[in-house]
């Protein structure tokens, strides 16, 4: 992990009283430079966070990200068992701005957003990200929560009692990989899942930082899992991430460790030559790895199309593409999928599927946060259906466990 110099620390107090949580501060403290360090209870973090609108997000404010994060250390926080369910909590019982865990409903997704999707179950440990990608919605915050002992202990009766094969995604709502092994997480993460033979951890990032998981004894039950795109979105739009090459040797190593390894390209960007470089990734991609499965999204979650150009750089976008957004924001308002409409996200996905298709015709490739109508419109190339699929993380998209998988890799 580079040294960070974020603006300000704020260190919860509760962080303090753990000692296994200080240990993990203070070895993060070893890697930050930052002018201001203070220590503040709950109240004042409640402030802090109306102060400064860390719970907003920059698609709506339309900013761009500049330097590091505020970066937050706290612990997570569980109310009594005897609390009443449905009221509201105190703020000593409530984390800063971390979920603890989450069980997404593929018919609560249709029905808010209108997309496909597929149930899945999420941990977090994070909240906010050091990557300036200027498409992401993060505020400039990053939240830690540094009593992962105690989080484990919490969770363990919650995973075990969900039945069957169960994938667990590790971490939306941030790039966790970035803050190891100072953090420790992965570590405890890694090891805990591998006692199953059932239950699966997915890692999920930007980030070339794995050297920590290659001599791990996960037992095959952590999958490694990127986001990644070609040169010049890795390089131009995915700020301070690791570079589409180094994604692919991080991938390459963990596979070799033993991981299975899968792919989102998302958000796809349609960038000057963008043709050539996909196909230039694709070809790096498969001569060196295997994925399980690949999952394809464009550029998306923009609920007000104009916002495009605010935090993009429109220059370094294909001019048919630009234009197509412009003149297609009335339509594209409001929808989660925009704002490139629809005729020209399914030209980015029928020639990314066709090239994957000629490199590795055996690997399921599936869509993500997409209306049915593109399902529709793509099913003489799609191989799986809308209606049950393997993707990244569905809570069953699994390694060797999935029919969908099976079916299409034994064609």
């Amino acid at each position: 992990m580079r040294i960070l110099k974020p603006p300000a620390v704020y260190i919860n107090e509760s962080v303090l009283k753990d000692q296994q949580s200080k240990e993990r501060l203070d070895r993060m403290m070893g890697r930050i430079e930052t002018p201001k360090v203070e220590t503040v209870n709950d109240e004042q973090m409640d402030e802090l966070i109306k102060q400064n609108g860390w719970n907003r997000s920059r698609r709506i404010t339309g900013t761009r990200r500049q330097g590091d994060p505020t970066i937050v250390f706290d612990t997570y926080r569980w109310p009594p068992e005897e609390w009443p369910k449905g009221k509201p909590l105190p703020r000593k019982f409530r984390n800063t701005m971390i979920r603890v865990w989450n069980h997404r409903l593929r018919e609560n997704i249709v029905q808010k957003d209108g997309v496909v999707c597929q149930s899945g179950y999420g941990i977090h440990s994070a909240k906010g990200c050091l990557f300036k990608c200027d498409y992401c919605g993060f505020e400039d915050i990053l939240v830690l929560a540094t009593n992962i002992e105690e989080f484990l202990e919490r969770m363990d009766p919650i995973i075990r009692n969900v039945d069957g094969p169960t994938l667990w995604k590790w971490d939306n709502g941030s790039d966790t990989l970035c803050f190891e092994p100072e953090m420790g997480a992965a570590k405890l993460l890694v090891e805990y899942f591998a006692q199953f033979e059932d239950k699966f951890l997915m890692t999920y990032s930007k980030s070339d930082n794995v050297d920590h998981l290659l001599n791990l004894d996960h037992r095959g039950q952590t999958i490694c899992c990127w986001t990644l795109n070609a040169y010049t979105q890795s390089r131009l739009i995915e700020r301070d991430s690791a570079t589409m090459e180094e994604r692919i040797e991080a991938a390459y190593k963990c596979e070799q460790a033993g991981y299975n390894v899968r792919f989102r390209f998302s958000a796809v960007c349609p960038v000057h030559n963008w043709h050539q470089e996909y196909r230039d990734m694709l070809d790096l991609l498969f001569s060196k790895v295997h994925p399980d499965v690949i999952t394809l999204e464009t550029l998306s979650r923009f609920p007000d199309p104009t916002i495009f150009e605010r935090v993009m750089d429109s220059s370094l976008f294909e001019p048919e593409f630009v234009k197509a957004i412009r003149e297609g924001a009335e339509e594209m308002k409001g929808k989660i999928w925009g704002p490139i409409p629809d005729e020209y996200r399914e030209k980015i996905y029928r020639f990314l599927i066709d090239e994957i298709k000629k490199r590795s015709p055996k690997t399921p490739i599936s869509l993500c946060q997409e209306p049915s109508s593109m399902w529709d419109r793509l099913s003489d190339v799609l191989e799986m259906p809308p209606d049950y699929y393997a993707c990244c993380c569905a809570k069953d998209s699994v390694p060797g466990g999935h029919p969908r998988i099976s079916r299409v890799r034994a064609r």
